[in-house]
């Protein structure tokens, strides 16, 4: 490993989406691990908005603790700034 942490929010989504989706293997699991280390919180937070397909948001959703609608309103936020 190359010494950059990964922020506990990508931390517990991939930890999540690595039990629960069916469309994700280990290996993207552990790829996007290491291309998420050392990104900052807001960088992260975008990652979780933009990136995953549909199934994979609403589990990201729900570990969050918020609905997909509210991840497209963050979505649309963060695209201003």
């Amino acid at each position: 490993m190359s010494g950059k942490n990964l922020d506990w929010l990508a931390d517990t989504v991939l930890l999540e989406l690595q039990n629960e989706s069916a469309s994700l293997d280990t290996t993207w699991v552990e790829d996007k691990r290491a291309s998420l280390s050392g990104l900052d919180r807001l960088s992260v937070l975008r990652w979780i908005v933009t990136a995953p397909d549909d199934e994979n948001q609403n589990i990201a959703a729900r570990v969050l603790g918020v609905s997909s609608s509210d991840l497209l309103a963050v979505q649309r936020v963060l695209t201003k700034i």
